[in-house]
């Protein structure tokens, strides 16, 4: 009798036992997405990183990944945690990619469905400037350490915006070349723009002969 009230009340417990959830995909399907996510212009909100935007990206970084990921400096709390400083990212780490990954998780992470594009967008700049960045020089530790906006900056390496006398001054004190090294880059950079935009007109002109 004791044995079959014990094999009951264990068939009722497995009965009433929760069903075992299967280890989590982290993958938000496109269908679930937001409907504002598939019109997103990702340009313009790339387009729009300054100073402000790291900023943003930094707090935000501090109060939803810190914990997790940690820094440089500390550790995160999760010992599987992608260490952007040191491991690839699986996903890609260019813009557009690390901003899925963050949407939809791609099996590496919860989808961060609280964080606005905006915001999303600014802790990817950030992540980039302070953790993947070549020679470990961020856009925004060059601005500050040369006395410029960082705006300054991130418009030369996006091509809006050339090298002048005074930034090419800046550059030669801190990298230890002259002055003329970037100014002749700008301009080399300047006569490819042109000779690419003249393909169809420089075939035209024919030098100048001269007469006797």
């Amino acid at each position: 009798m004791k044995r079959r009230v014990l094999l009951l009340l264990v068939l009722l417990c497995v009965a009433c036992r929760p069903p075992r959830v299967p280890h989590a995909t982290y993958l938000l399907d496109k269908p679930a997405l937001p409907g504002y996510e598939h019109t997103l212009d990702h340009a313009r909100l790339i387009a729009g990183w300054n100073e402000a935007a790291y900023t943003r990206g930094m707090a935000t970084y501090r109060n939803a990944c810190y914990s997790c990921h940690g820094d440089t400096e500390q550790p995160g709390s999760i010992s599987n945690s992608r260490r952007f400083w040191q491991e690839p990212f699986r996903n890609g780490a260019d813009p557009y990619a690390l901003y899925q990954t963050l949407t939809r998780g791609f099996g590496l992470m919860p989808p961060q469905v609280r964080l606005t594009p905006r915001e999303k967008y600014d802790v990817i700049h950030f992540l980039r400037e302070e953790f993947l960045t070549p020679l470990g020089i961020s856009q925004y530790r060059l601005a500050k350490d040369i006395g410029v906006p960082q705006t300054r900056i991130g418009e030369i390496i996006a091509g809006r915006r050339g090298v002048s006398a005074d930034t090419a001054l800046r550059f030669a004190k801190y990298f230890g070349t002259s002055e003329l090294f970037w100014m002749n880059l700008q301009l080399a950079y300047d006569a490819a723009i042109a000779r690419d935009s003249l393909r169809a007109v420089l075939p035209r002109i024919q030098p100048c002969v001269r007469n006797g």
